[in-house]
Formats: C-alpha cells, sequence, structure tokens
C-alpha cells in the first residue's frame, strides 16, 4: 500500500473508533454500501443512523493541505464535496434527512487557507471538521 494511501486507512479506523466509543445515535455503520444515481455502488466511511431517521453522512481524509498549491486546493475540497454528496443522494433520493461532514485528520498550518476550506464546505452546505483542533 502507498504511503499517502497507508495514512489515510489509519486515519478512517482512528475515526471510525471514535464514532463507535459513544454517540447518540441509534446504529453506526462503516464502509456502508450504498447505490449511486449514476450507478454502481460506493462505500460511506461512516454512517451515524440518528433516532429520528436522518442520517449524518461521513467523509473521512488524511489530507495534507499544507503540502499542497494555493490553486490546487479549492479543487481537491470540491472533489471531496462531489464524493460525499454521490453518497448522500442515496439518502435524499430516499426522503431521508442528511447531514453530510468531512473530517480531516489536520487542519493546515495557514489561517486563510483553512478558512477558505471551510468556506467551501459551507457554499455546499457541508460539515468542516478538524480532528486536531479537538
Amino acid at each position: 500500500m502507498l504511503p499517502w494511501a497507508k495514512r489515510g486507512r489509519d486515519f478512517e479506523e482512528v475515526e471510525k473508533a471514535g464514532w463507535e466509543r459513544g454517540g447518540d445515535y441509534e446504529r453506526l455503520g462503516s464502509q456502508e454500501r450504498v447505490a449511486l444515481a449514476a450507478g454502481g455502488t460506493g462505500r460511506v466511511d461512516v454512517v451515524a443512523h440518528q433516532d429520528d431517521g436522518t442520517k449524518v453522512v461521513v467523509e473521512v481524509k488524511a489530507t495534507n493541505w499544507d503540502a499542497m498549491s494555493d490553486h490546487r486546493v479549492r479543487p481537491n475540497v470540491l472533489r471531496h464535496i462531489r464524493q460525499l454528496m454521490r453518497y448522500v443522494n442515496h439518502f435524499v433520493d430516499q426522503g431521508i434527512g442528511v447531514h453530510p461532514a468531512l473530517v480531516y485528520r489536520h487542519s493546515p498550518c495557514s489561517a486563510e487557507r483553512k478558512r477558505e476550506i471551510e468556506e467551501i464546505g459551507i457554499e455546499a452546505c457541508v460539515e468542516v471538521v478538524w480532528r486536531d483542533n479537538e
């Protein structure tokens, strides 16, 4: 496995374990398969099935924002959002309320870059969470 892929898998396991330790939800799904509107299936990193029937759909990323060129930040965030929204649409198509979130392992060192990423998330109605800030 490539080093960046291993870093992502390791963080995904840590994040999933955090959800498993506790939360106010009925059931937790990990690597849950969902049908995609364009055909085929996708695997959601974490789905928290709420008591009220809504879902929290989480895509976990170990992106190194500090190593990325400025002009690549927006396209990468939008790619993550598109991936997440393909999963979200599965539930929306069934009339299920969804709370989408991107969970990043580390925030960028630059406050400006961090703000840019969060604003892109806000524009798409996606919660952006930084795990190193908790």
